[in-house]
């Protein structure tokens, strides 16, 4: 089933909007190899959905969250869940209602491998919406800023006020030079303080 849960996956991804083009070449060999490693590493579970043919009209996957920063608490303190690639074939009557069957299986698999957290990320407001009104899913802190979106957006985000020790005559002298003109004024700031610092 790993081929399935790889093409399901694809799927979702041009539902999102991306480019089918965008794919790299072995898309499906490269995403059987991550649940390959995910089931051996993180207890990744898929669950299907059938319609009365006995086809596939959906399907889901779930497994024990990894990233993106060092998990330093015990699992018995915090562990999280991730549900992805939530896919339910367009024509399928009740897709919402089979979607959050889908969910229900995954978090009570997640809570029964000791998660206490679940994470996920939606492709689209379709799954969006399945995950908030049939799982009660909600928004947490997460935060996330489109680099792309803006080519000024660097220049947008604001320095904080010069590093403590340096002085604003210090850090226009130290711009002058050539090899520090990309800096930013604390940074330029960090540097005069630890030349001062180093001097005394």
């Amino acid at each position: 089933f790993d081929l399935l849960w790889a093409d399901h996956f694809r799927r979702c991804v041009v539902v999102s909007g991306e480019d089918p083009l965008s794919f790299y070449p072995d898309v499906i060999a490269d995403t059987t190899k991550f649940i390959k490693d995910a089931r051996k590493r993180l207890g990744f579970r898929a669950f299907a959905a059938y319609g009365e043919s006995g086809e596939v009209v959906g399907s889901v996957c779930c497994q024990v969250w990894e990233g993106p920063f060092p998990m330093v608490l015990t699992e018995s303190a915090l562990k999280f869940g991730s549900i992805w690639g939530l896919y339910l074939r367009p024509e399928t009557v009740q897709s919402e209602l089979i979607g959050a069957a889908l969910l229900k299986r995954c978090v009570g698999y997640l809570k029964s491998i000791g998660c206490h957290k679940v994470i996920t990320l939606c492709s689209n407001e379709k799954t969006e919406a399945i995950f908030k009104n049939h799982a009660s899913f909600h928004s947490s802190n997460a935060m996330t800023l489109d680099i792309n979106a803006d080519h000024h957006v660097l220049d947008n985000i604001h320095d904080c006020t010069l590093a403590e020790g340096a002085t604003r005559q210090m850090v226009d002298q130290l711009r002058c030079f050539s090899g520090v003109s990309h800096m930013s004024d604390r940074q330029l700031g960090w540097l005069t303080t630890a030349n001062h610092n180093q001097l005394q």
